[in-house]
């Protein structure tokens, strides 16, 4: 049984629905957020994607860009901080102790994730997209030819 299960949607459900009603009303947290307006599309698009999170089976075609989002809307560190403390009071308050401890945990990673994420997204200029290269850079393709020991600084070997 996945942990989603082990949970189960209605307490996910639950926990987003409280989280968010405490989002409109708190202080730093409230702005990045003013400008969803349909606050039940939101909470059922969350509590999904916490399903998924957690280890429920897809049943959606939701696609979740939540580093681009959330740097969209002015999220940066501090207000991550807010936000974990700010769920880590909600699970408390909804779930038993375990199952709060290992979902925080889950989104303490996540928080990490999103946080380098953001960071590399200012760097990039989010409005650029990040596209994958099908080119191969000469350092890798010298790295692979060199062998497993080479180092990425070890400049190439001359061919014999």
């Amino acid at each position: 049984m996945s942990f989603a299960a082990s949970i189960g949607q209605p307490a996910i459900a639950r926990v987003v629905d409280a989280f968010y009603a405490r989002i409109t009303q708190h202080p730093t947290l409230a702005a990045p957020f003013a400008h969803i307006t349909d606050w039940p599309r939101h909470r059922e698009r969350m509590t999904y994607f916490w399903w998924t999170a957690l280890g429920g089976e897809r049943s959606t075609g939701f696609h979740f860009d939540v580093a681009r989002q959330h740097l969209a809307h002015g999220f940066n560190r501090a207000l991550l901080t807010d936000w974990l403390a700010l769920f880590a009071l909600v699970l408390r308050d909804e779930l038993p102790a375990e199952q709060a401890f290992e979902w925080l945990a889950l989104a303490e990673r996540m928080g990490q994730g999103l946080a380098i994420a953001n960071d590399h997204l200012e760097k990039q200029h989010a409005s650029i997209p990040l596209t994958y290269s099908r080119t191969r850079h000469p350092a890798l393709e010298a790295h692979a030819s060199a062998g497993a020991g080479a180092r990425m600084e070890d400049p190439p070997r001359p061919s014999r």
